[in-house]
């Protein structure tokens, strides 16, 4: 369950109220581009206030892999919702049926006739100052299920059974997501995925004394993948099977980007010095 609000201002702009929180995976990124293509407007005319309960609708959680699948939902609907109410407004002024109104390029006009229109704004301080309203919509969404997005990884690794070192040669990603909405959006989500992944495979691990107390408690100590140790061969494909219940055919990805790598570098790890292995971090000596 997720709530959002949408308000135009006077200059033609948007605010977005969200209780989404953007971890790195562009969830409010993704509402805005949704709002943005519904309303005929730019991405930059929409202001987001995310995440300050003061302010914002209720949301259930950024969690579990539901941000596009559910927040993006919420996003169409606040969008379809405020562009009904728009469009009866610039119909009312404009002299012309709702369903005949177009957006574009900041603007409203009526379709067949492109001399009937008027700047958002304009039709902002009208709404204000005619019939002393505002527009704002707000909406709720909920889903009684996520489809899981289904992925599969491939690694090839080069392994030194003397000094236990382990290299990630290629690396191969392809998700099934629906429709992708912000493609290099998504691909960043998975790269980094797959550099999480290969931490907990090859070298994250905590370690505490007779005490308790975390050992390895700095980056020096704790021991995270580098840029540099990525895969050179890195390839990432996306099959876009329509999700029918999707905002645009779409579903998220969320944990299901990392969830697959460290068991397919452990398998890649296993197969080359034909052994079983049964402890992450791998540990070959």
């Amino acid at each position: 369950l997720t709530a959002l609000s949408l308000k135009v201002n006077e200059d033609g702009t948007f605010v977005l109220y969200t209780g989404a929180h953007d971890m790195g995976n562009g969830s409010v990124s993704m509402q805005t581009q949704m709002v943005a293509s519904i309303l005929g407007i730019s991405e930059d005319d929409i202001e987001c206030v995310e995440s300050d309960t003061d302010l914002v609708p209720w949301n259930l959680g950024d969690y579990a892999s539901r941000g596009v699948f559910v927040e993006g939902a919420a996003a169409k609907k606040v969008a379809e919702s405020m562009r009904v109410k728009m469009a009866e407004k610039a119909a009312k002024f404009l002299g012309a049926k709702p369903e005949d109104i177009e957006f574009a390029d900041g603007d409203v006009f009526v379709r067949d006739d492109s001399e009937k229109r008027m700047t958002l704004g304009d039709l902002v301080v009208e709404t204000q100052c005619v019939d002393q309203d505002e527009l704002i919509a707000s909406e709720t969404y909920a889903s009684p299920a996520g489809p899981t997005s289904y992925g599969v990884h491939f690694a090839e690794v080069l392994v030194n059974e003397t000094t236990g070192k382990v290299k990630v040669l290629r690396y191969v990603a392809v998700h099934d997501v629906g429709q992708v909405i912000n493609r290099m959006g998504i691909e960043g989500q998975v790269e980094g995925g797959i550099q999480m992944g290969m931490g907990y495979a090859l070298s994250e691990n905590m370690q505490f004394d007779a005490e308790g107390k975390l050992i390895n408690n700095s980056f020096r100590k704790y021991l995270i993948p580098r840029a540099s140790d990525m895969p050179k061969d890195l390839k990432i494909e996306f099959i876009q099977a329509n999700e029918p219940f999707g905002p645009y055919g779409a579903k998220s990805i969320g944990e299901c980007a990392v969830v697959p790598v460290a068991p397919a570098i452990f398998t890649a790890v296993c197969d080359a010095i034909q052994k079983d292995l049964h402890e992450y971090p791998v540990k070959i000596v």
